[in-house]
């Protein structure tokens, strides 16, 4: 995020508001035909990967994601580009065995559409708050990537009274019932159009 920003000339400063924990949850029985994986923190976290997954199809949220798996010696059927819900779409509909490999709170509208279907979970990590205190002089904006980003930045500062960014609906509803008064939405659930959102600030 911080490049993407510096390449639109923007400063930034990243304050973490989370802490990802691995759950240490045991793989599913039986071998999945598909696999959904919704970040490279997934690929740290899961256990045995490369042997679960030697022979299944692999749908990654993004790029980075992709990367990980890649670099784990794992083959990327396909890649997504617009957060957990598009990158579903990329599934086969006739796969019998799919699985989720991710956060064992998924954002609400991928949590929803894996329960539609029917995927099985392996939550492998779970995101912790470590609420931090934060001086706003000299910042120009404030931005968030989830919502539990935004209950820990709250819990910690208050509702923020500069301009407030978010990565996408969820995010944006999350903030919004908190309190929080959201500036510009990325379009998509993506780095890549946050950054473009908070140019449009400036």
């Amino acid at each position: 995020m911080s490049d993407l920003l510096a390449a639109r000339g923007i400063g930034s400063v990243h304050v973490p508001m989370l802490r990802l924990v691995g759950t240490g949850a045991q793989a599913p029985d039986g071998v999945p035909d598909q696999v959904l994986v919704t970040s490279a923190a997934a690929v740290r976290f899961a256990q045995g990967l490369v042997g679960l997954l030697a022979d299944a199809d692999l749908v990654a949220v993004g790029p980075a994601t992709a990367s990980a798996l890649e670099a784990a010696g794992l083959c990327v059927k396909a890649v997504g580009e617009g957060g957990g819900v598009a990158a579903l779409a990329l599934l086969r509909p006739d796969a019998e065995d799919v699985w989720y490999i991710g956060a064992e709170q998924p954002s609400p509208g991928l949590d929803a559409a894996l329960s539609a279907r029917g995927i099985t979970r392996w939550s492998v990590y779970r995101a912790e708050m470590q609420p931090v205190a934060v001086r706003d002089e000299g910042i120009d904006a404030v931005v968030f990537t989830s919502g539990r980003t935004v209950e820990a930045y709250v819990q910690a500062n208050g509702i923020p009274e500069l301009p407030v960014a978010v990565l996408g609906p969820a995010t944006q509803d999350a903030a919004e019932q908190l309190g929080l008064q959201v500036s510009v939405c990325a379009e998509r659930p993506t780095l890549a159009d946050l950054a473009e959102a908070i140019a449009g600030l400036f």
